[in-house]
């Protein structure tokens, strides 16, 4: 069974200026053509016409790998000259996941523009488990349904702000793993191997590594260095730079969390892929501050629970290590 991704549509041909009556209702219909043969242009900043991304994709079975031939990109449109070459990500399960175009100057940020068909028999949601920029872990949004038997065109989003502060100027290659799951049953889910795609400027400049700070712990799996500390309006931030060492894909979860000796939940939410870094930061509700009576903090005392991201089997328990604003 072959799938074919071209451009819909097809422009009249042009009629001659002495045509009078019916000259102008096809002078509109080609105008509502070339309309709707751009919606993708006007939805997610590039097109999928023939002459822009042309990919076709051949599922031999339900798990043979597909190929892509008369694939086409035009860079013209994006101004930094980064860009990719299409390149499958997923293929498992009768899920079909491939990166076929790369935004270096997106809404929130960055962007890759996906194509997804799902072949099973199963309505699916697809989200991102793991991503990372030039070996940093960086935040993202993709939450897409997808019927079984459905395909569709999204995008998913890089958030500037992130890139911002792991440092990253350039992208020179991203790792990206899926979580896709049962719609109707969101714990049975499968996460396929992470892939990683090199942009065109990977090898030309040099991601910078800043390890500044207190180093809190360290052993063969993960480092925790505190870095800085900052406030706005309604939040505290503690900021840390932390490794995964192993060969395994980290969450770490706070645990006995205790300001000036009183118990409080701040907010934290850290994954690592193996092999990758990342800035993350605890957030202090300034409001539950208040509410325990804690003016500055002159003391904080915490823990990493260290879980296995497949397993979900805690894997370490640091000690308690302490910041001293």
């Amino acid at each position: 069974m072959n799938t074919t991704f071209d451009d819909i549509g097809t422009v009249p041909k042009k009629k001659s200026f002495y045509a009078k009556g019916w000259f102008w209702l096809v002078l509109l219909l080609t105008a509502a053509v070339l309309f709707f043969t751009n919606l993708d242009n006007i939805f997610y900043g590039e097109s999928h016409a023939a002459d822009t991304v042309k990919a076709t994709l051949y599922p031999t079975a339900p798990t043979a790998s597909p190929e892509f031939a008369e694939i086409v990109e035009d860079t013209s449109k994006n101004q930094s000259g980064v860009f990719i070459e299409p390149t499958l990500l997923v293929n498992e399960n009768g899920v079909y996941v491939a990166a076929m175009s790369y935004d270096d100057d997106a809404w929130l940020g960055k962007a890759l523009m996906l194509y997804v068909k799902n072949d099973s028999d199963k309505d699916i949601v697809l989200s991102v488990s793991e991503f990372s920029i030039n070996g940093y872990m960086v935040n993202t949004y993709l939450y897409e349904t997808v019927a079984s038997g459905d395909d569709m065109y999204t995008s998913l989003d890089i958030f500037g702000y992130s890139l911002t502060v792991s440092d990253i100027s350039y992208v020179m290659d991203i790792a990206c793993r899926f979580k896709i799951a049962d719609v109707h049953d969101l714990s049975n889910c499968f996460y396929p191997k992470a892939v990683t795609i090199e942009t065109s400027i990977n090898g030309k400049y040099t991601q910078p590594i800043d390890k500044r700070g207190l180093i809190l712990y360290e052993d063969d799996l993960i480092k925790v260095v505190y870095r800085y500390s900052y406030d706005d309006t309604s939040l505290i931030y503690y900021t840390f730079y932390i490794e995964n060492n192993s060969n395994q894909s980290l969450d770490l979860q706070l645990s006995g969390v205790r300001a000036n000796k009183k118990s409080i939940n701040p907010l934290f939410e850290c994954r690592i892929s193996s092999g990758k870094r990342v800035i993350s930061s605890m957030m202090l509700q300034k409001s539950e501050l208040s509410e325990n009576r804690i003016g500055s903090i002159d003391k904080l005392d915490f823990s990493f629970a260290v879980l296995d991201v497949d397993t979900s089997e805690a894997v370490i328990q640091t000690p308690v290590m302490t910041v001293l604003p």
